[in-house]
């Protein structure tokens, strides 16, 4: 099997490591995986076990779905003609196929859609697109307006990691069909929060897009309640998050956080430092299904999170501390809880751990992509025309 693993500028950047782990299962599986990504984004590691081909993505909109088009600055560009460049670099990879150049087209991230869906009908494959947030549901049906037809048809999938997006994508999806795939992590065999120093001294990481402001700033004001001392928290925060919004460094500042915060860049992607520390608060509304919380609770993090029904690996007072009401009192409640109880952070850590041993495995997302794959290229897939 030959497959095209295609991301997004965003996506792709942030979820370098977990598409990383898939191409190499899939690799042990006996596929054959090329990876595509933004000509001007970050290269892929040099350790990458497939071949990497670019597409051109500059000012990329997504949202002319209906046209089937890329916005390059004030030029368009239709996304067939970019498929077929595409197409030939692949070609050039001397893939000598028997059918087709590539199996099955997957892409991750909304604003590729449209170009992998393009090149799936132009090389014959059949096309998974990854829904990882379930706000992306109501858009399926324009996807599906523009490229299901009944005549020359191929087949078309809707991707996605947990049973609650399936739900909602089965819901709002008029014709294309959904297959269970949950996203996976390794888990270290010993864990790296907690036990990994002596001291008093507690690091936490804030994992923040920096869209919210106030879902922001009303975590730190608590988190300054429940952590008063410097000497004993140290704060970790992606600095894309205090870029977005001056709002959240004012705060910081007035509440005297400066002096033990850390602005890392790209955190998310660079989370090598992330998966170090003890606690990881998240306070975001909708931030869909992100890799870094599975690293972390694989990794023995204590998981401090705003109550998001999509992020299902969180259960309240077994796997994370869940914020229901996002009050800087009910922030410095529950981050209060854990700081000043050691014994109960491990345990809600331990559980994390087997859970994601349990239900979130790396090769359990292989196996489920695998199958879906297959499943995609037999005769039950319904399908599609570009």
């Amino acid at each position: 099997m030959r497959v095209l693993l295609i991301a997004d500028r965003s996506f792709g950047a942030r979820e370098r490591l977990m598409m990383g782990r898939l191409e190499v299962g899939l690799a042990d599986e006996g596929v054959r995986v090329v990876r595509a990504q933004p000509a001007d984004a970050t290269p892929l590691s040099r350790s990458t076990l497939g071949e990497q081909v670019f597409y051109d993505a500059s000012g990329y909109i997504s949202s002319l779905v209906g046209l089937g088009r890329l916005r390059q600055g004030p030029h368009s560009i239709d996304a067939r003609l970019e498929s077929k460049r595409l197409v030939t670099q692949i070609e050039e990879l001397n893939m000598t196929p028997a059918d087709r150049l590539v199996d099955v087209v997957h892409a991750w991230g909304e604003e590729c859609w449209t170009l992998a869906l393009s090149l799936a009908t132009s090389m014959g494959a059949g096309c998974a697109l990854e829904v990882w947030r379930s706000d992306l549901a109501p858009k399926l049906r324009r996807y599906e307006r523009r490229f299901l037809r009944t005549e020359e048809a191929l087949p078309l999938v809707w991707m996605c990691p947990n049973e609650l997006i399936r739900m909602k994508v089965e819901r709002a999806s008029a014709k294309a069909p959904s297959r269970l795939a949950p996203w996976g992590v390794f888990t270290p065999a010993e864990p790296q929060a907690w036990r990994s120093h002596q001291s008093d001294v507690v690091s936490i990481a804030v994992l923040s897009t920096g869209e919210d402001q106030e879902a922001l700033t009303t975590a730190l004001e608590g988190l300054s309640r429940a952590a008063p001392d410097p000497d004993h928290a140290i704060i970790l925060l992606d600095s894309g998050a205090v870029r977005r919004g001056h709002r959240s460094w004012k705060t910081a500042e007035q509440l005297g956080l400066l002096d033990r915060l850390t602005l890392i860049p790209d955190m998310e992607a660079r989370r090598e430092l992330i998966l170090r520390a003890d606690v990881l608060v998240q306070p975001e509304p909708n931030l869909g299904v992100r890799s870094i919380i599975l690293d972390a609770m694989a990794a023995g993090m204590t998981i401090i999170s705003r109550r998001d029904e999509e992020l299902e690996e969180l259960v309240d007072d077994e796997t994370a501390m869940l914020v229901r009401t996002p009050t800087a009192e009910a922030w410095e409640s529950a981050i209060g809880a854990v700081l000043q109880d050691r014994d109960r952070a491990l345990r809600l850590s331990e559980s994390a751990r087997a859970y994601i041993r349990a239900h979130r495995s790396a090769s359990g997302q292989v196996s489920a992509t695998l199958e879906a794959y297959s499943w995609l290229l037999g005769s039950d897939a319904l399908a599609f025309n570009g």
